[in-house]
């Protein structure tokens, strides 16, 4: 093993597992991820001040990833906002993503002496749209449904009727 959990890290899924227990320490490794496209908001001035991101160009949404199948948040900044915020919600996208780590830190006035809040942001950036529509060969998503004869699972949203 290397002197650094990144040198340990030999698949997405492993990454990302990685990423979630010592974030810091994998800031911008790359992965190839699939999502389904969440509900885009405007991301925070703290948290793009936070990840050193452009507040104000900068969209964020919470999905599962795979590989993994873990919940991340996701950021996308510059020209990768705009088309990702056109995309229906539940659609598969398959992208690369860094991983991103900052510290917010708030200082609150007090009667004896400020207050000082820190707490920790963690996401992955969106460096590269692999494709959309049409990755269903590739998109896990796409396969658990083709497995069940089309039809969504107990408890699961039809991913083409939510946002409507």
């Amino acid at each position: 093993m290397g002197d650094r959990p990144a040198d340990a890290v030999k698949d997405g899924a492993g990454l990302l597992q990685a990423f979630e227990l010592l974030p810091k320490v994998l800031v911008g490794q790359q992965v190839e991820i699939l999502f389904r496209n969440p509900v885009w908001h405007t991301a925070g001035a703290r948290n793009c001040r936070a990840l050193g991101l452009e507040t104000g160009a900068t969209i964020y949404g919470r999905t599962r990833v795979e590989p993994g199948g873990n919940v991340f948040a996701l950021y996308a900044t510059g020209p990768l906002a705009q088309p990702l915020g056109e995309l229906r919600v539940g659609e598969g996208v398959r992208a690369r993503a860094m991983c991103r780590f900052g510290l917010c830190r708030e200082v609150h006035p007090a009667p004896e002496q400020p207050v000082v809040e820190e707490w920790t942001v963690t996401g992955l950036l969106i460096t590269d749209l692999l494709g959309g529509k049409g990755v269903n060969e590739t998109n896990p998503f796409g396969r658990q449904r083709a497995a069940r004869g089309g039809e969504p699972a107990k408890g699961e949203r039809d991913a083409s009727t939510q946002g409507e």
